[in-house]
């Protein structure tokens, strides 16, 4: 990575030595440092002093030689109940906390000033904080419907509706116009602010430039996309993105994430961004940020497998104490600097290759188009769609995935099956709600026939199913239901996986090729609605390892089955693979055997040792929370 960039409050860099922290900046090599100056304040005489703390402290940061910029929140204001603005409201008239819309010119017209103000600072970049996003204000149905929007909505439809109305067309089960409108009336909220934001400091000195931190809902559901805004915000400057998806998520399992979803969250984010000539950094914060709560580990990890994928330029690295003494907490610093070669060897050795795995396609807007209601009514949370259903099912199973549609075999889960370019040209891995999506459209996926579009499987029974793997002829017991879709599948289908309870059994998952050529691996579960406990099985494990040999080996450059959350990474080229290992489990790896796909010639063995004989390597040891790599030669 070519960017190593640090936080640090510019209130608290003031209110010690600075010295300390900037010995600490030093000694990492940081590249630059954002300053942050939290909310907008509306009062004069805050505001004042907000602006001079960071004036003095941007002297300081650039007097040892360090690039600088200032962080601050998009929409929130530090003296909410001062502020005369619009607040963001939903479909009931809650409104934001402290948050307001951009749609209200006054707003705008104060955040022109203040930007301005901000521009003359000295400062070398401004970065938007990640509430710059209508989605993800808790108790607010379908926001942003406050009356500035709902007057642009009905412009836009013509007709006159209030923001009830609107806001149940919006969550209804199939796309419509009231949908449309709303999410471009969303849209053009989010883009008018860069765009202002943007001539405000074009006005001042229009070398600054002007980033954002993306946030899930702007990615999918606000109308807009972080690229689009972050060019907007960039002007004539090159764009900055940091990316959503942090180490401190895993921590409590933030809308069911762990370290591996966050580390493949921001992987597919950065392949959205490929091409686009924009600065992406990743999100490497540890809130609130002592080792107490966010272990260093997490951190390390995080950061070495983007390291490994190549597809991030740098990180927005959580570090230094942000609102303490330097000294309180350096364990950061230490995990950093001992893990440097380490990550200059994954730099070398991961460079100038391809990547391996199976191919996981997520469309990035599919809200638009989606089914946002349940069978039985209930509303699906479409502020969570950016989170990769394929991604969580494949990667925790170390199975090496990428990301993109440039595979003969594409991993497409729920709604992306609606978007997947050329769809006769793919062989497919699938969950069941994408089968059905493309059995509606036409195509042979092995369906004859739904037997209702949701089924909760056998657990009308008293019983705790079983998953049976016939190929190794095991079971493992679940203890939490899966939601399965009831199908019959035709005769030609080879059942891999079974959902059995006594007696009685339904196809979890199979194979199947249909007279076009096109082969299909099929779990009948729709993974949306299924649990991590119940899906995290070795079961499932078997049976994807499996599949996919079956329809695409060459996706398979690599098997280590039997390691819970052993996180794989891999790229070849020519007769060379190279292998990222990420051990994100509190257990120690235990299947240290790893079967690769032909015979070794020579291994480089990076942070462990081990042996080869044939087509398999052993390592000696991965510990917990510990990381490793290899450069395989055939």
């Amino acid at each position: 990575m070519k960017t190593l960039t640090i936080p640090i409050s510019a209130r608290n860099l003031e209110r010690q030595d600075p010295k300390e922290t900037l010995e600490l900046l030093r000694r990492v090599h940081a590249d630059r440092v954002f300053l942050t100056i939290g909310n907008y304040r509306y009062d004069a005489a805050s505001r004042a002093d907000n602006f001079d703390v960071l004036r003095r402290m941007v002297k300081v940061v650039k007097e040892a030689g360090i690039a600088v910029g200032a962080w601050l929140h998009s929409f929130d204001f530090h003296d909410v109940g001062n502020a005369p603005f619009t607040k963001m409201a939903g479909a009931d008239g809650k409104t934001s906390p402290a948050r307001f819309c951009p749609m209200d010119d006054d707003f705008l017209d104060f955040v022109d000033d203040y930007i301005a103000e901000l521009a003359a600072s000295g400062i070398d970049t401004i970065l938007f904080d990640d509430d710059y996003r209508y989605g993800h204000l808790g108790r607010l149905r379908a926001p942003c419907l406050c009356k500035h929007h709902v007057k642009d909505i009905c412009r836009r439809l013509g007709e006159e509706l209030d923001a009830e109305t609107i806001g149940n067309y919006v969550l209804s089960a199939s796309p419509n116009r009231y949908r449309d409108a709303w999410l471009a009336s969303k849209g053009e909220g989010l883009d008018r602010f860069a765009r202002r934001v943007r001539s405000a400091v074009d006005r001042i000195n229009p070398t600054v430039r002007v980033g954002v931190c993306a946030c899930m809902t702007t990615w999918d559901g606000d109308g807009s996309n972080t690229i689009r805004i972050a060019k907007y915000l960039a002007g004539n400057t090159r764009p900055l993105i940091r990316l959503i998806g942090a180490p401190y998520w895993a921590v409590r399992e933030n809308d069911g994430n762990r370290l591996i979803d966050v580390i493949e969250l921001s992987r597919m984010q950065a392949q959205w961004c490929r091409g686009e000539d924009i600065e992406v950094l990743a999100e490497g914060d540890t809130w609130p940020r002592p080792r107490y709560t966010t272990p260093s580990s997490y951190l390390e990890l995080f950061h070495a497998a983007l390291i490994a994928d190549g597809g991030i330029e740098g990180i927005h690295k959580y570090m230094v104490p942000y609102d303490g003494h330097a000294s309180v907490e350096q364990g950061y610093i230490e995990a950093h600097m001992e893990n440097a070669s380490f990550r200059a060897s994954l730099e070398q050795i991961f460079a100038d290759k391809n990547e391996a795995g199976i191919c996981i396609f997520e469309h990035m807007e599919k809200i638009k188009d989606a089914c946002l209601r349940r069978a039985d009514g209930q509303e699906i949370n479409w502020e969570r769609a950016l989170y990769s259903s394929a991604s969580r099912f494949i990667s925790q199973y170390s199975i090496p995935t990428r990301f993109g549609t440039d595979a003969r075999c594409l991993a497409v889960f729920g709604e992306n099956a609606r978007h997947i370019p050329s769809p006769d040209t793919h062989d497919y891995l699938l969950d069941g709600y994408a089968a059905k999506i493309l059995f509606d459209q036409g195509m042979d996926v092995g369906i004859e026939a739904w037997m209702g579009e949701l089924a909760d499987g056998l657990t009308a029974d008293t019983q705790t199913p079983d998953l049976y793997h016939p190929t190794s002829d095991t079971y493992f017991r679940i203890f939490y239901p899966i939601t399965l879709q009831k199908a019959t599948i035709k005769p030609n289908c080879r059942v891999i996986l079974w959902y059995v309870m006594g007696n009685k059994k339904l196809p979890a998952a199979y194979l199947y090729d249909n007279d076009a050529g096109q082969k299909f691996l099929v779990f009948l579960f729709d993974s949306r609605f299924v649990t991590r406990d119940a899906s995290r099985n070795y079961m499932f494990q078997r049976a994807l390892v499996e599949g996919i040999r079956a329809i695409d080996p060459d996706a398979l450059p690599v098997i280590c089955e039997g390691n819970p959350d052993l996180y794989l990474i891999a790229k070849q080229k020519e007769n060379k693979l190279t292998l990222g290992l990420f051990n994100c489990c509190a257990d120690r790896v235990m299947q240290r055997k790893i079967k690769l796909s032909a015979p070794i010639q020579s291994v480089r063995f990076i942070g462990c040792n081990g042996t080869f004989d044939g087509n398999t390597v052993e390592i000696d040891r991965l510990g917990a929370f510990d990381m490793a790599a290899l450069e395989v030669e055939f």
